[in-house]
């Protein structure tokens, strides 16, 4: 029995399968199999496959039609005979040469199931930071019960034991979009315990998460939020159907408004239901973000909401943006092209830090407790231009310091923006 089984789904990945095989054979745990399912690439992957077989025999290929991930990566788990099991996206890669090894000997040593380890994300622009929630909740060499963390999103940091997911029947869901966090909470919900190893092992590549989703993966995503938090619903787990909830609130509200079609109202007739088991079977009273967006037509990307922006900063009496980040860069220059650059007074950040620097195109940048104290008491229009991650936590920030006049500006908007000037 091999020590780790390292299944690996691939689709029209030639661009970076030779990083991601190179990045495996590396690890300084040499007693390991490397599963690789071709999803029915129509490029040169396979090709590339079976070029790394022929070099190290560890690589086993299997091929079949193209069914998504999800369908791949369950494949490699039929076939997977390792005592552990690792996973990795073909377009990613292992950072530090001994994590395996790190995680499957701190599996035996704390006598765990699942061991983790932290992640780093590479950005299109080259730039690799941390990037996991769990690399700044969780410290190495400590069993930590999974019960007080409940997290939905990061299987690839983990190993798990293969006769643990096999006990309790644990696959992933044949959705073409979100099939990992099922997989991941059934398999802590049933592992209880896991533990930390002090390594990186994985770097993921951020992918331009709404142009990566079309109509059919839309809907298939919403499927697999409902069916978490069923889950987390029927187990007792709070914190995960909150965790969901937040997720089809803040991260995916923007996917979906920018995939609805006219015509066909099955991902419209989805939202109604989930908004109805919500109520059903939680607190929550208002309707899920993309209804309320949906009903008050404020689905965005198009010539009348740039006017409905343009309109809005014009009737301020400042414009305060909020966020220094790739969506307030593109808005400004969406701005600076209307002539509209002057309506914004100052940039306000969370935290400033040492990295940002003191303006951006000549606007200052402060952090928001130093705007507080110096608000006009006229009122600012403060206009939210962050990612979905961070919309939660600055909305209610605003809340508690009694800012009501403020607008969230969709990152649809200024990508599709961004879209048309390029072509």
């Amino acid at each position: 029995m091999a020590k780790i089984s390292v299944i690996i789904p691939v689709y029209n990945a030639e661009r970076y399968l030779s990083v991601c095989l190179d990045s495996v054979l590396a690890q300084s745990i040499k007693d390991m199999e490397i599963i690789c399912v071709d999803d029915g690439s129509k490029d040169g992957s396979l090709e590339i496959l079976e070029e790394y077989r022929r070099l190290d025999t560890r690589i086993e290929i299997i091929t079949q039609t193209n069914q998504g991930a999800g369908a791949a990566r369950n494949k490699g788990l039929a076939a997977a005979g390792g005592e552990y099991i690792a996973f990795l996206d073909a377009d990613d890669y292992y950072l530090d040469m001994d994590a395996l090894e790190k995680m499957y000997l701190m599996c035996g040593n704390k006598k765990v199931d699942i061991c983790g380890s932290f992640s780093k994300m590479v950005h299109p622009d080259g730039n690799v930071k941390d990037y996991c929630l769990y690399n700044e909740m969780l410290r190495p060499d400590r069993i930590y019960e999974y019960a007080d963390y409940q997290f939905d999103h990061g299987y690839y940091c983990f190993i798990y034991r293969r006769e643990m997911l096999k006990l309790h029947d644990i696959w992933f869901p044949l959705y073409r979009r979100d099939q990992d966090p099922m997989f991941l909470a059934r398999s802590f919900f049933h592992a209880r315990k896991f533990a930390i190893a002090d390594t990186y092992l994985y770097c993921y590549r951020a992918p331009n998460a709404v142009f990566r989703f079309n109509y059919e993966k839309t809907i298939d995503m919403v499927n697999a939020v409902r069916d978490v938090m069923a889950f987390a619903h029927e187990k007792g787990l709070e914190m995960l159907l909150q965790r969901k909830l937040d997720r089809l609130n803040y991260d995916y509200c923007s996917i979906i408004c920018h995939n609805l079609k006219e015509k066909d109202v099955r991902l419209l007739c989805l939202l109604v239901q989930t908004d109805q088991w919500i109520k059903e079977n939680t607190k929550t009273e208002e309707a899920i973000r993309p209804l309320q967006q949906i009903i008050t037509n404020t689905v965005a990307a198009n010539g009348e909401y740039e006017e409905r922006i343009c309109r809005w900063v014009r009737e301020q009496n400042r414009v305060v943006l909020y966020g220094a980040g790739g969506i307030a860069g593109q808005f400004l220059l969406f701005l600076r092209e209307k002539n509209m650059l002057h309506y914004v007074e100052l940039i306000v950040v969370s935290e400033a830090t040492g990295e940002q620097s003191e303006s951006k195109m000549g606007i200052p940048i402060v952090a928001f407790a130093e705007y507080m104290e110096s608000m006009r008491r006229s009122g600012d229009g403060i206009l939210i231009a962050v990612g979905a991650d961070y919309q939660k936590d600055i909305l209610s920030l605003l809340e508690q310091r009694g800012v009501c006049s403020y607008k969230i500006l969709d990152d649809v908007f200024v990508r599709e923006v961004s879209e048309r000037n390029q072509r």
